[in-house]
């Protein structure tokens, strides 16, 4: 059994959880509830509580989208057994909500396998003091479950300042850092403290500085004695660019080769999909060198796809990445 409510006023939430003479409602059954209340909702201040109501006792799937239109922990309460899959936007309620109740602690939901937090909230930029306070806010969700995850802005943050926040949480699959610029070494720093991230999406700018007395030549040969294995479930990236100069795409695709070399299962790379014809001619041409010709065939795997959505959410980028394999293989 599922329910999904629209939020408009506080009575919609009373009228959920107390009968008319204020007795507490408990619904056994329902499985799944997604509760979506407007998104300029996040500002007011006086939300319902209901002390001692357990009304989703078997719950597997939450979804609370935009802000929590509770003002207590009554969602999660009696589920931490249950609970599977949870969905949140970021907002200012839900974060005080989950902190002050100290609702996720590790080994509190031992079913709890999958976790989104999708969009920072651009219309309300105040929601969270910086972009490092939200990415703090993110991380904190389901501490010990594989985290599908999406951060959609981290402008201005440096490498430096968000790839250590990560080795703590090493159960994120997916990551988008749209906005965030990542050089070579960035995006293999990435992926080893993420061990079972499998799509990235992140812009990039250029390939970076190489290491002391390494040519450009042997960065095959270098990235492979050093990093080789590695990110053995990273298959996905989607790659953005702030500028369209072909050296940018010739840098993105030795950055690609690069990384092929050394994750096993890396094959595919998307592209906005007017510049698939380009890349692809540099991927062809790089493989011909002296450097990258001994690995060949393993490169070949490697398919650059297009893509028209500017903006993809991790279930189309899924489907993309599908139906471009089967189109190609």
């Amino acid at each position: 059994m599922s329910l999904a409510l629209y939020v408009n006023v506080m009575a919609d939430i009373t009228s959920l959880i107390q009968n008319a003479d204020g007795s507490y409602v408990e619904y056994y059954y329902l499985h799944t509830l997604r509760l979506h209340e407007w998104q300029n909702s996040d500002e007011m201040t006086q939300r319902p509580v209901f002390p001692g109501a357990v009304p989703f006792p078997n719950l597997r799937r939450l979804e609370i989208r935009h802000a929590n239109p509770f003002g207590d922990d009554t969602p999660f309460r009696g589920n931490a057994a249950t609970l599977e899959s949870l969905s949140l936007s970021p907002s200012t309620s839900t974060d005080r909500i989950l902190r002050e109740y100290k609702i996720f602690t590790p080994g509190s939901h031992p079913k709890l396998h999958y976790v989104s937090i999708e969009g920072m909230p651009y219309s309300r930029p105040n929601i969270f003091k910086t972009e490092i306070e939200y990415l703090r806010f993110v991380l904190s969700i389901g501490p010990n479950a594989p985290v599908r995850t999406i951060l959609d802005s981290l402008k201005g943050s440096t490498p430096q300042s968000i790839l250590p926040m990560f080795g703590a949480y090493t159960c994120i699959q997916v990551l988008n850092l749209e906005n965030f610029h990542l050089e070579l070494w960035d995006t293999i720093a990435l992926i080893k403290a993420l061990p079972l991230l499998s799509d990235l999406r992140a812009t990039f700018s250029v390939l970076g500085p190489r290491p002391d007395g390494v040519s450009e030549p042997e960065l095959p040969a270098y990235v492979i004695a050093n990093y080789y294995p590695m990110g053995k479930r990273f298959r996905c990236w989607c790659i953005e660019f702030e500028t369209f100069e072909l050296h940018v795409f010739r840098e993105a695709v030795h950055c690609v080769l690069l990384l092929a070399l050394v994750c096993p299962n890396f094959d595919y790379a998307a592209v906005p999909r007017g510049e698939r014809e380009v890349v692809m001619a540099y991927m062809n041409e790089m493989i011909a060198t002296d450097a990258f010709r001994p690995h060949a065939s393993q490169l070949r795997r490697l398919l650059f796809g297009g893509r028209e959505n500017q903006i993809l959410s991790v279930d189309v980028a899924q489907a993309e990445y599908e139906e471009e394999r089967a189109r190609w293989s």
